[in-house]
């Protein structure tokens, strides 16, 4: 077993200088009692009641703060952004830790934060998998050509490209046995979420183990999120 830590909302009472002091103070803590990852969620507009530092920017801090930890997104709401952006944005983050990015992604739920980018709900799950194929092809191939329903690239590389190979992990959060069963389509591990109940998991893993099994791969163990 291995553990983590995860930085999410605030109070939005709390000064940002005050935040950004208490992620610092967490993050040393972290690497002094052992603990081996920095994760970081993702939301949009959360105001006024609260307040959240962009993971991105705040990784690529925590990188070079706690030098030799895993960091990761848990979760990158990744129908919200552009995929040959992200994997680019990945690679940068994935050298400069070292190659120890763990990439969690999800498909996003808030109807105002879909509203505010101008992207429909109910396409979220067809740019999830867009997305996804499009990073994977981009950390690993040249002159990649796709053509999807939201997405198109025409022979186009990404330089430099992720040092671990042929990409970072991708992790994938998922609510539903439904949707627990289809993670190994288009990603390699599922992240348990801190919504989850003991009887949602006896009653998923086996669905996720046998999803697995099915694409011939191993189980590999589960990331879970806890609040303590």
């Amino acid at each position: 077993m291995r553990f983590g830590i995860e930085f999410g909302s605030y109070p939005s009472d709390l000064s940002p200088a005050g935040v950004c002091q208490q992620v610092t103070e967490r993050a040393l803590a972290a690497q002094r009692n052992n603990f081996e990852a920095l994760f970081v969620a993702q939301h949009f507009l959360t105001g006024p009641d609260a307040a959240i530092l962009q993971s991105i920017p705040l990784l690529a801090y925590l990188a070079g703060r706690v030098p030799g930890m895993y960091v990761g997104t848990s979760i990158f709401l990744l129908p919200l952004h552009h995929p040959a952006m992200v994997a680019e944005y990945m690679a940068t983050l994935a050298n400069l830790s070292g190659g120890k990015l763990l990439f969690g992604v999800g498909q996003g739920y808030r109807e105002s934060e879909f509203n505010s980018f101008g992207i429909s709900l109910r396409e979220r799950r067809g740019r999830l998998v867009e997305g996804l194929q499009i990073i994977r092809r981009l950390w690993s191939e040249d002159n990649v050509t796709f053509h999807g329903k939201y997405y198109h690239l025409d022979k186009v590389s990404m330089a430099p490209k992720p040092l671990q190979r042929p990409g970072p992990p991708i992790l994938l959060g998922a609510d539903s046995v439904k949707t627990v069963a289809k993670v190994p389509e288009v990603a390699d591990h599922w992240i348990a979420s801190r919504r989850h109940s003991k009887g949602f998991l006896r009653e998923a893993l086996p669905v996720y183990k046998a999803a697995l099994e099915k694409r011939g791969r191993a189980y590999q163990g589960l990331f879970i999120f806890r609040d303590l």
